[in-house]
């Protein structure tokens, strides 16, 4: 693999020379967004690499800031995630201009539009990408869009989006919208958070990370997070549950680095779609007995179910995902 056949444009911190960098993955990918001196620094913010310096690089020895560049370049840092309060993962997408996101079916199988690409549901022209590697490689099947493959938490230390221009190069041939979730990374300071928190729908939720040296050059972080309750709406059973599990070791070289990740996501939810509503006519009007703002179709008296080919069904399993990622980046 040779440096010109790879060097395509990718995010850097300004002061780390342009590497090749091989992403070690399933799926072979470039890494969008990597600081190669990120283990290195001592500071202890999510948010290590200042917005003026992060350069969109080209060809070698170009590039330029991402104010200046010719395409849609968005970086939303943990921050400003937290702020939002993300419902689910692909709501985070709302702070990318261009970008309309629909999630009315809950964490899984949101509707994803990016502007001046015509699309019916789920997201068509969106890649979703973990490390700079895609999580799964078609940018959808049937309801099934790659945000449900991944989860906000807190080892996330940014998120960055390219749009058009060169958005093509980072993933396979995707002309819309290409998200990279940049992973946080240990430094040689040990540290780490645990935060429990609660809604006032009856979710209870543990989130946390620890991170540190394992020596002199090397440094780790490991965390994620487990969540459990009924939902938004209250099916009368626990709906929603589960949770993820990241990790990675990094090692700095004298010119170069390596990192190394892992990802176990099991989690799953209530699908909250559809909602009856009698229409007559042109006219819609609300179903007799049912509220379309906080009702839903499930409940104990429905909870069970037989398919056609005898395959029982418990809708407390929810709709999810249950995935294992793993792969690196080598600068």
């Amino acid at each position: 693999m040779s440096r010109h056949h790879r060097q395509i444009s990718h995010v850097i911190r300004r002061s780390v020379p342009v590497a090749l960098v091989l992403a070690l993955a399933a799926q072979p990918g470039i890494a969008l967004a990597q600081d190669a001196q990120a283990a290195a620094s001592t500071a202890p913010a999510a948010d290590e690499t200042p917005m003026q310096d992060i350069v969109v690089v080209g060809t070698a020895g170009g590039g330029s800031r991402r104010q200046d560049a010719a395409f849609a370049v968005t970086t939303v840092d943990a921050k400003a995630i937290a702020q939002l309060a993300p419902a689910s993962t692909a709501e985070v997408l709302r702070l990318v201009p261009g970008v309309s996101t629909e999630s009315s079916g809950g964490q899984n199988g949101a509707n994803i539009f990016v502007r001046g690409y015509p699309s019916g549901g789920d997201a068509e022209y969106v890649t979703i990408e973990s490390q700079g590697v895609p999580i799964f490689p078609p940018p959808t099947l049937s309801f099934l869009e790659n945000s449900q493959l991944i989860r906000i938490d807190e080892t996330l230390k940014r998120v960055e989006a390219v749009r058009g221009g060169t958005g093509a190069l980072f993933s396979s041939g995707q002309p819309g919208l290409t998200i990279n979730f940049v992973q946080r990374e240990g430094t040689q300071d040990f540290g780490g958070l645990l935060k429990l928190s609660g809604t006032t729908f009856g979710e209870l939720r543990a989130d946390g990370y620890v991170s540190g040296p394992l020596g002199k050059d090397t440094t780790f972080m490991v965390g994620g997070y487990y969540a459990a309750g009924h939902g938004l709406r209250d099916p009368q059973f626990t709906a929603e549950k589960g949770g993820q599990i990241t990790a990675n070791i990094h090692h700095d070289f004298d010119r170069g680095s390596l990192t190394v990740y892992g990802r176990y996501l099991n989690d799953h939810g209530q699908w909250l779609l559809t909602a009856p509503v009698v229409q007559n006519g042109d006219k819609i009007s609300a179903y007799p007995g049912f509220d379309a703002r906080k009702d839903t179709l499930a409940g104990n008296e429905t909870r069970l179910g037989v398919l056609n080919d005898g395959t029982r069904v418990d809708l407390a399993d929810g709709r999810g995902a249950n995935i294992v990622n793993l792969g690196g980046n080598f600068d």
